[in-house]
């Protein structure tokens, strides 16, 4: 991969930071702005995004550096003959995730948008994500939810993760993304493996706000953009054919 020179304006602002935190005697920590895998788009330029990754001495444990261990999360599997959402079907275009440097199996998308989650208790659609892969070369093992809003919201927002599958557009279900907003981290990292995913199911992201009240939520949240990781499980033929089988 081609990467361009840092400018001087970049190189000494990193060597500033990198000076202080020498004059530190507490354990030196990454900050959030040195991986780009994070999304602090506000941050880093999008100029400077291939000096950001380099400057991570080992990127696959600096990946997340604000994260904590991954969430079990749970999957709410489709009813027979449920369509899915359908009043709040994403209108988004599906957003490619393409693979992360040289690794197959890691695979991440971005999209900045404007969503802005103006009533209670209603799913508001986000970008949708699909990883153009065919179902038997493996299941989600990991995947990872990163958003950014205008300002710091003042309700905790609820995400969600509605699944199709890719071929035939079939609703598989849904995962519950957690929240975020207010004080709560705006990256959070899940271990969906024990649900044997595909890993080219089409992801669709929605966001929603519980309670009541009058009838538009006051300071509603905007959400400004959605990033979406996952870690690929790969399997040997066998185990691929029991899994295609599993997820028609």
């Amino acid at each position: 991969m081609r990467t361009r020179s840092p400018s001087r304006a970049t190189v000494a602002r990193y060597s500033s930071l990198n000076n202080k935190k020498m004059a530190h005697t507490t354990a030196p920590q990454i900050a959030a702005p040195l991986t780009c895998r994070d999304h602090s788009r506000n941050h880093i330029q999008d100029s400077d995004a291939n000096i950001a990754r380099s400057l991570a001495t080992n990127e696959r444990e600096t990946r997340f550096p604000d994260m904590g261990p991954k969430i079990r999360t749970l999957f709410f599997p489709a009813q027979m003959n449920d369509l899915g959402p359908l009043s709040g079907r994403n209108r988004h275009p599906a957003v490619s995730l393409t693979a992360v440097d040289d690794d197959s199996t890691e695979l991440n998308g971005f999209e900045t948008c404007l969503v802005c989650v103006n009533e209670w208790n209603r799913d508001f659609a986000a970008p949708c994500f699909i990883a153009h892969r065919h179902d038997s070369q493996g299941t989600i093992d990991t995947l990872s939810l990163s958003v950014t809003t205008m300002e710091v919201t003042a309700y905790p927002v609820k995400a969600t993760a509605y699944l199709y599958n890719r071929s035939s557009a079939a609703y598989l279900g849904s995962l519950d993304l957690r929240y975020f907003g207010m004080c709560m981290p705006r990256t959070l990292l899940f271990d969906v493996a024990e649900h044997r995913l595909p890993i080219s199911t089409q992801i669709e992201i929605s966001f929603g706000v519980d309670g009541g009240g009058p009838p538009l939520i006051p300071r509603p949240p905007t959400i400004t953009s959605v990033a979406l990781g996952l870690v690929e499980r790969q399997f040997d033929a066998q185990q691929s054919v029991r899994i295609s089988i599993a997820n028609p």
